[in-house]
């Protein structure tokens, strides 16, 4: 069987990624990267009857290829790699992808991100029946007005909920749900290590909520981690703002890591090969996000035996006996502070997450989901 896994979002983009951690995010070093995604693709290749390969995108100027644990990735150059997203849809094109696909001829095609226009290509260009288009963030209504969601075999979303959602719009027979793989090998608990931070959180973008998260500690002198961003304001004074962003290495792009002088708090971008102790330095993980179906951060922090406080409506899946999922933000707060509060009980939350997370989510469990449907693709085609 041939398969063909697709990163429309390319490591090039991914200059500020806590995911990537350098300024330039090499493709070779996103490679590296041991998320949910390079585990499916490195099991997917173990299995010698299978051929597998990655395609992506590139600002190089010319195609190339890297062979990285048992299967190679190729990047094609797209021509124009300054155009901006637009309403959730990426515009990037690279004029050789679709005739190599067409070449390499594969039995199933997984497209893991929608609003992608080289997926709408290769959707347009007759591959539906063997596609799988994977969404990771939470349904919005003006999605299903999107015309892969009618063209793919498959529309893979990270929860039931999302199921039950979709099925309102789309035939159900269209819709799956995988277990999110998360890493537990790299993702493990450092027990004994020192919890230097009461809360963290990870994200750049609005949808995340920081105000939340902010105030709740602000009022109740809470000492905090922030991956993925620079934050301003609070608790940085505006003298440490003014010299930090006004600094020659902020603006190269150089300054990664900000710390306040007066307050326990530190917020940047981290090298990927740190995450695993962040999350151990951490006695609680915090995602007030809007708009997710799978964060990653929530399996890696449950990975690692850190209990987690969500929003239900985006992570649904989040039980009592490892977190709190919220029904609105106002209910953050007495969350955070009643698990901080009992340091026996936050300690039984974090190993019930983790034996949750190993027994129904591991890399291992997701490529045999995986799998299973693949091969029911291949013997339709």
């Amino acid at each position: 069987m041939k398969i063909l896994f697709t990163q429309f979002t390319p490591p090039f983009t991914q200059v500020h990624s806590s995911l990537v951690g350098n300024k330039s995010a090499p493709e070779a070093k996103y490679l590296e990267y041991s998320d949910w995604y390079s585990n499916l693709r490195r099991l997917s290749a173990e299995k010698k009857s299978d051929t597998v390969k990655l395609v992506s995108l590139s600002e190089t100027g010319e195609q190339f290829t890297i062979s990285h644990d048992g299967y190679e990735s190729l990047f094609f150059p797209v021509e124009n790699s300054e155009e901006k997203s637009k309403e959730g849809r990426c515009g990037f094109y690279a004029p050789g992808l679709v005739d190599w696909v067409r070449r390499f001829d594969p039995n199933v095609i997984h497209m893991v991100g929608t609003g992608h226009r080289m997926a709408d290509e290769l959707l347009k260009e007759g591959f539906g029946p063997r596609s799988c288009l994977w969404e990771r963030c939470g349904l919005e209504p003006h999605k299903f007005d999107w015309p892969e969601y009618d063209l793919c075999r498959f529309l893979v979303l990270p929860t039931a909920t999302g199921i039950e959602v979709a099925s309102k719009f789309l035939p159900r027979e269209k819709l799956i749900n995988f277990p999110l793989g998360a890493n537990s090998t790299l993702f493990t608990p450092a027990r004994g290590a020192e919890k230097r931070f009461d809360i963290m959180t990870v994200g750049g973008t609005p949808r995340k909520q920081l105000h939340v998260v902010r105030e709740i500690v602000r009022r109740n002198n809470l000492s905090w981690l922030h991956v993925g961003s620079i934050t301003k304001g609070w608790p940085f004074s505006k003298r440490e703002d003014f010299l930090f962003f006004n600094s020659m290495k902020s603006k190269l792009g150089l300054a990664r890591v900000k710390k306040a002088k007066s307050y326990n708090y530190t917020c940047g971008f981290f090298d990927n090969t740190l995450m695993p102790g962040l999350y151990n330095s951490a006695r609680l993980l915090v995602h007030a996000s809007l708009v997710e179906g799978a964060p990653r951060c929530v399996q890696e922090a449950l990975a690692s035996e850190v209990p987690v406080v969500v929003l239900k409506e985006t992570v649904p899946y989040v039980e009592k006996e490892f977190g709190v999922a919220c029904e609105t933000h106002e209910e953050f707060e007495s969350a955070v502070m009643g698990i901080l509060g009992d340091e026996v009980q936050r300690v039984k939350m974090g190993r019930a997450g983790r034996e949750w997370l190993v027994e129904k989510h591991s890399p291992k469990r997701l490529y045999e989901a995986v799998n299973a449907v693949n091969e029911k693709i291949a013997a339709e085609k």
